[in-house]
């Protein structure tokens, strides 16, 4: 049943990381015309280039938790208490990536004027959920 729950929210968590990795790209473009002349412009696009390869990187290491979660809940000789072990580091350096996206983000957010920041993200501000 873990298994599930834990493969159930990683498909669902990795589908959220590659469609925000995607938005990231878009936001990037957006952002190339938006700052243009803007003394924050290489700022600012070296930071959202920084968070999709976190978004990438923590979709990747999910990926990898994943994999290795599902090849070890099928060894029939493993005990489950051992999985814990085997999935720690891959959550460890998933919260890693997790917390220096949120700085990144934070860096932007302050690097960036209210009328910057929504000019970046106008599409994904207005975009149904």
């Amino acid at each position: 049943m873990i298994m599930i729950i834990l493969g159930l929210t990683l498909l669902l968590g990795g589908g959220a990381m590659s469609g925000l990795s995607k938005q990231l790209k878009l936001d990037r473009k957006t952002a190339k015309t938006a700052l243009e002349g803007a003394p924050v412009r290489e700022q600012a696009l070296d930071l959202l280039e920084s968070m999709q390869k976190l978004s990438e990187e923590s979709l990747e290491e999910s990926q990898k938790l994943l994999n290795d979660a599902l090849k070890a809940g099928r060894d029939h000789a493993l005990p489950s208490s051992e999985l814990a072990t085997l999935v720690e580091p891959h959550v460890h350096r998933i919260a890693e990536l997790d917390s220096t996206f949120l700085d990144r983000r934070e860096a932007l957010r302050a690097a960036l004027t209210r009328e910057q920041w929504n000019a970046v993200f106008a599409d994904s501000l207005t975009k149904p959920e």
